[in-house]
């Protein structure tokens, strides 16, 4: 689903809501198409809240940049926390879809359950196994 608005029209986020594509073609700033994709939700809202977490994160994610000498160790540290978060957001969308209350006849079959419960059992172990390897170096 394209958000589509007219090009160039002024928004209380700062920055045009433009259609997609239509930045380059209409003339307008880089930046103004990019920041209008970051802060602009598909019905085309804008939540100040939002807009700071994105700045407060890409802020962090510059400071990295900048105290990490090896980029290759930056990897690993940016892989590290996210694997930190990943088996909670795995097992919870296997839950989901292998839930008939949340997804009617479209459930996932007992054997599918099974193996997406495997598979991600082990990529969960996998990333333990990473997390303590880095943290004992």
């Amino acid at each position: 689903m394209a958000y589509h608005s007219h090009a160039g029209s002024h928004s209380s986020c700062g920055g045009y809501a433009s259609g997609t594509g239509s930045t380059g073609n209409h003339g307008g700033d880089v930046w103004k198409g990019i920041s209008t994709g970051i802060f602009r939700t598909v019905s085309g809202s804008c939540n100040v809240r939002d807009k700071g977490s994105v700045i407060l994160s890409l802020g962090i994610a510059l400071l990295l940049i900048f105290f990490i000498g090896d980029p290759f160790k930056g990897l690993l540290i940016s892989q590290m926390i996210l694997s930190i978060q990943l088996p909670f957001t795995v097992f919870l969308q296997v839950g989901l879809t292998s839930s008939r209350k949340v997804m009617g006849q479209y459930v996932n079959s007992k054997w599918s359950t099974f193996v997406l419960y495997a598979i991600a059992a082990v990529v969960t172990v996998l990333n333990i196994m990473l997390l303590v390897s880095e943290l004992t170096s």
